[in-house]
């Protein structure tokens, strides 16, 4: 096996938007991959995912990480277009963080840090606001005018990566579960799934929430769970885009889409591993939407799904690297809400760390 030239074969354990992006960034680099997925491609967390870009409000060492992916996002969209030939819906319209009468101070408060921070921000007034967006609230008495955030459509960026993949020469197995990894001499050589074993020089887990359900992996590797989410699509008639920039509730996000979608989300529930879309959730997102947006009453709902937000027990931070026990087996686990945030960023991180240029 070639470090600095085509390795023979590195398997991606999961088919989310961090495996994708990481084997992605490995074929540009000349790196022959596979990427399995136990379902199909993308419909874990990041199918849930709004796919809004915004680094934490903080000085801390992610907020900086977060900063720099932030700022690759437009090159790793033109790559990715570029290669595959379809628009990922990536919108650079900015955030809008309102405020009610109940939340104004706070509002002011976290502007106040953002510009001590160095953010570009303004605050706009609810007229100034309603000149931006018309369809908001006469309720809304502020908001925060965030230029910087951007967003994606998640779905979109994952077929097209799919797609990139396989222009590239790499290979995408859905519906194809890993049962174990394979370790020999404390050195990964592969995984085994049910149709039979599949060998590699490395082996990259990137399999969300559900990680732990691998057999024999190292003892290194931190424990997984998902925090649950549910997120609501309605549609505009005549799929009019009645939003422009992505709004930030003072509970969830209104997201828009280019084809008159509009992302209502989003709940957050620990220790509740039900699919099922509750009713008294989706009628508390719906009501609070509307709150925002009085229009969205007159929408139709087409779509409630649920999702898992990846963590790890031991830090809410996002855990890369290699296994100190099982060589040659790498991890990308952890990024709870911010996967589409961090996934350029660590996608060539991670990658270099696997070729050996870390």
């Amino acid at each position: 096996m070639q470090i600095d030239g085509v390795l023979a074969l590195i398997v991606i354990i999961g088919g989310g938007v961090i495996g994708l992006s990481l084997g992605f960034r490995l074929l540009s680099m000349g790196v022959k991959i596979t990427v399995l997925e136990q379902a199909c491609i993308g419909c874990g967390a990041s199918w849930a995912a709004a796919g809004y870009l915004e680094p934490t409000l903080a000085e801390t060492a992610t907020a900086e990480l977060e900063w720099q992916s932030l700022n690759m996002w437009q090159g790793f969209v033109d790559e990715v277009e570029e290669i595959s030939g379809q628009d990922v819906d990536y919108q650079t319209r900015g955030q809008l963080k309102i405020a009610y009468g109940e939340n104004e101070a706070a509002i002011k408060d976290e502007l106040a840090e953002r510009k001590r921070l160095g953010w570009q921000c303004e605050l706009l007034s609810g007229e100034e606001l309603r000149k931006l967006e018309p369809s908001l609230s006469e309720e809304i008495v502020c908001a925060a005018h965030l230029p910087q955030v951007s967003w994606v459509d998640g779905r979109k960026l994952c077929k097209a990566l799919v797609t990139a993949i396989k222009s590239l020469g790499g290979e995408v197995i859905e519906n194809t579960s890993v049962k174990r990894v394979i370790v020999k001499n404390n050195m990964a050589i592969g995984v085994e799934t049910p149709t039979g074993e599949i060998y590699a020089d490395k082996l990259v887990v990137a399999a969300g929430y559900q990680t732990d359900l691998i057999c024999d992996l190292p003892q290194d590797l931190p424990k997984s769970y998902g925090q649950k989410g549910i997120i609501l699509t309605l549609e505009a008639p005549d799929k009019t885009q009645f939003l422009r920039h992505l709004v930030k509730r003072p509970d969830g996000i209104l997201c828009p889409r280019n084809d008159g979608r509009i992302l209502v989300g989003v709940t957050r529930q620990d220790d509740n591993l039900s699919t099922d879309a509750e009713p008294d959730q989706v009628e508390k997102l719906l009501q609070s939407g509307v709150r925002t947006m009085p229009q969205l009453a007159g929408f139709p709902l087409v779509e409630a799904i649920v999702g898992f937000r990846p963590f790890v027990r031991e830090t809410k931070n996002s855990i890369i690297g290699e296994s100190s026990i099982a060589q040659n087996l790498y991890y990308s686990l952890g990024h709870g809400s911010d996967g589409y945030l961090r996934a350029p960023y660590y996608s060539t991180k991670l990658a270099d760390q696997i070729l050996g240029k870390a």
